[in-house]
């Protein structure tokens, strides 16, 4: 029952709210089987009754069954509690941005999950943000009236960090790490359109840019038991935190880029995508890439794969309850419900040792035809009929007819689209190619797509959930001919295909073009990229003509320059449209992959100077030219000898540092894959400029089902 004295402590969270208004809790859990369930009837106590509210759990991907006690916590309180899962633990930052992205109040309260912090004193957080007019209140050990049990290495620690805070980024708050903040959804919202950082410095990034946008922050006290807990104080995650700080230093003082970054607007219409995959043969690539596709936010799109033979080995996704329990719900739209009709699965890093051998069921029995209307309006069944809606946007004419996908289509593309004789969670065709090259089958592929934009994916690249959301936005601007994003190697590839991975990130082999890699700031114009993660307009495909097919590797060099240089499109890079690419293993079959990019661009240094002639491409080649000229001549003096020498240490030195990272193992092999990488690139490059004519390959290159296909 609320009294008096409770309608005076609530009055100014009421008048915060205002008559529609409501407070979204998000609280990040990860590895609190124990404790979760409880905190959450905590918070639900404090607020029912006063305030309109929800609150989100987001369990980070515990390894624990903090997943199931939230399923239970919620069982008890549907009105209130909607869950959110994501799957494998990627940081406090983006658990707390799929809760947000989930979330439907206009006061969004950020509490850490382990209730360290008393929720009690949110009344007091209202207070201050009424009489503050601020847009966000920050909780702060710091504050004179503050209640604070806390470790003496935790104080010098926040102490340390606060002083590198305030001479960097200038914040006029003491405290930035504090779990407990709260926020109106606009300037959240702001924050979160413009932020890069997911782990540790997520707080720090978010206030920054909210300040700087002129958002008024205030400091409230807090009342925190740190107890016995274990923290996450360790030499990794402090090095983390400093590196991505003198990111958003950099960021925010040097390269002003929040405040010129694009954020692409909603786009007024559902635009629909066409997703083509080109590959050999069914493989658990493949069957791991659809799977990733199934638990897709954005509902409207379908997928052609292009295999060589008939298909009739691929494996099929679905979400029934024949699929692992952590896939059932929210492969389609991402918000499906369980048992409650208000989780949301957010799979943000599958893991390819959980999903690789999926043997995927069908779905109620159901023909895709039956599950259309749901596919491509963002409504994933809940329970016995209910739904969730996931999408404002209407249901798109162009893919909604009622009709299997051999059935939907008339196509003039002289390849038939077979008959799948499966359920799949959105529109699945399947198009034999024959034995050809990726530039032809992605070519027959655009000839078949209904979608208005065609996205390349790699059979070995499987997306994160939110993948098709975060690329789409941009083709609402009329200048974006396409969107690209990084293909980052997963965390479950073996030891020598992340050493390959590694390679390909560092920055001395890739240079400028790291962003492909491992993620990077928004980019709005980029000239070249690879087809592993690549969007572009239809009509823009069918203007140029689709890819050049008498080059591979190499077409999408071709493809991207019609596009920038031939019809004046921009393409965007944007670090959020991540696909997880598994990477060739170092050596050889890493080697053999660099040796082919090097060679076509060589070629196309002289065929097309535009995008290839480039000084970071030259690089390599200069460098093998040194040590094979320099050879001979250090044999004529002992100065030049020596000066040969030296500069052969200082570079092995360099690719030495470089190449560091914790685990020593890892950390030769990085380097001796750094070296190797700079002389085959070097040698293949040279061989490509020098040639007249490149040959146009068919086989499939180290490809887990090349030997299979052939």
């Amino acid at each position: 029952m609320t009294t008096e004295n409770d309608k005076n402590i609530w009055q100014a969270a009421r008048t915060c709210l205002g008559a529609s208004g409501s407070l979204s809790v998000i609280m990040p859990a990860y590895g609190l089987e124990t404790v979760i369930g409880r905190n959450i009837e905590t918070v639900c106590g404090l607020l029912r009754g006063n305030i309109p509210f929800e609150v989100l759990p987001v369990d980070d991907g515990s390894a624990d069954h903090t997943a199931d006690a939230i399923r239970t916590a919620a069982a008890r309180d549907p009105e209130h509690v909607r869950p959110v899962y994501v799957k494998v633990n990627a940081g406090k930052g983006n658990a707390l941005r799929r809760g947000f992205e989930a979330s439907r109040g206009t006061h969004i309260l950020l509490l850490d999950g382990d209730l360290d912090l008393s929720p009690t004193r949110v009344t007091t957080f209202f207070d201050i943000m009424l009489g503050k007019r601020a847009a966000i209140v920050v909780g702060s050990k710091r504050h004179p009236d503050s209640v604070i049990d806390y470790p003496w290495t935790r104080r010098l620690a926040s102490s340390v960090y606060y002083t590198m805070v305030r001479l960097l980024v200038g914040l006029p708050i003491t405290d930035t790490q504090t779990g407990m903040k709260l926020f109106s959804r606009d300037a959240l919202q702001w924050s979160f359109d413009r932020m890069l950082v997911k782990a540790f410095a997520f707080d720090l990034e978010v206030l920054s840019i909210a300040h700087a946008k002129g958002f008024t922050v205030a400091e409230a006290p807090i009342e925190m038991h740190f107890g016995n807990k274990v923290g996450s104080l360790t030499w990794t995650n402090v090095k983390q935190v400093m590196i991505d700080t003198l990111a958003i230093f950099y960021r925010l003082r040097v390269l002003r880029y929040y405040e010129s970054v694009e954020v692409a607007p909603a786009p007024a219409a559902p635009i629909t995508v066409s997703v083509v995959i080109a590959c050999p043969a069914p493989s658990a690539y493949l069957t791991e890439c659809l799977n990733a596709l199934a638990a897709q936010t954005y509902p409207h799109f379908e997928v052609l794969v292009l295999p060589d033979g008939e298909g009739e080995n691929i494996q099929y996704p679905t979400r029934n309850n024949q699929c692992p329990s952590e896939m059932r719900y929210g492969a389609m739209a991402g918000r499906a419900t369980a048992e409650t009709g208000a989780s949301v699965e957010t799979d943000d890093y599958p893991s390819p040792k959980v999903l690789q051998n999926i043997q995927y069921p069908t779905r109620n029995n159901q023909c895709p035809s039956e599950m259309r209307h749901e596919a491509m309006t963002g409504r994933a069944t809940a329970g016995k009929g209910a739904s969730v809606e996931t999408d404002d946007y209407p249901s798109p004419k162009v893919l909604q007819n009622n009709q299997c996908p051999s059935e939907m289509r008339s196509l003039d593309i002289g390849y038939s689209v077979l008959d799948i004789g499966h359920s799949s969670p959105f529109p699945l065709s399947i198009i034999p190619t024959g034995k050809t090259r990726p530039a032809e089958k992605r070519n027959i592929g655009i000839r078949a797509a209904k979608g208005e934009v065609v996205a390349f994916l790699d059979d070995d690249a499987y997306p994160v959930p939110n993948w098709l959301e975060h690329a789409v936005k941009y083709f609402a601007l009329d200048d974006v001919g396409g969107v690209g994003g990084p293909g980052v190697t997963p965390p479950n590839d073996p030891f020598l295909a992340q050493a390959g991975g590694r390679v390909y990130a560092n920055r001395l082999v890739s240079g400028n073009y790291r962003y492909r890699y491992t993620g990077d700031r928004v980019r709005p114009n980029i000239d070249d990229y690879p087809s592993c993660n690549l969007f572009i307009r239809t009509s823009l495909l069918n203007a140029i003509g689709g890819y050049r097919t008498d080059f591979w590797p190499g077409e999408d060099t071709i493809l991207c320059a019609d596009v920038v240089l031939r019809h004046k499109k921009r393409i965007v890079y944007d670090p959020w449209a991540i696909v997880y690419h598994h990477r060739r293993p170092l050596f050889l079959p890493h080697l053999r992959q660099i040796g082919r990019y090097a060679l076509h661009r060589g070629h196309f240094a002289k065929r097309f100077p535009d995008t290839s002639l480039r000084l970071s491409y030259l690089i390599p080649t200069l460098f093998v030219l040194g040590v094979v000229i320099g050879a001979p001549l250090a044999l004529l003096h002992p100065w030049i000898r020596y000066a040969y020498l030296g500069a052969l240490s200082c570079y092995a030195l360099i690719t030495f540092i470089a190449s560091f990272t914790l685990s020593l193992p890892m950390w030769i092999v990085t380097w001796l894959g750094v070296m190797a990488t700079h002389t085959v690139y070097g040698i293949r490059f040279l061989l490509g400029l020098l040639s007249r004519r490149m040959p146009c390959e068919v086989a499939a290159f180290d490809h887990p089902m090349e030997k299979r296909s052939k």
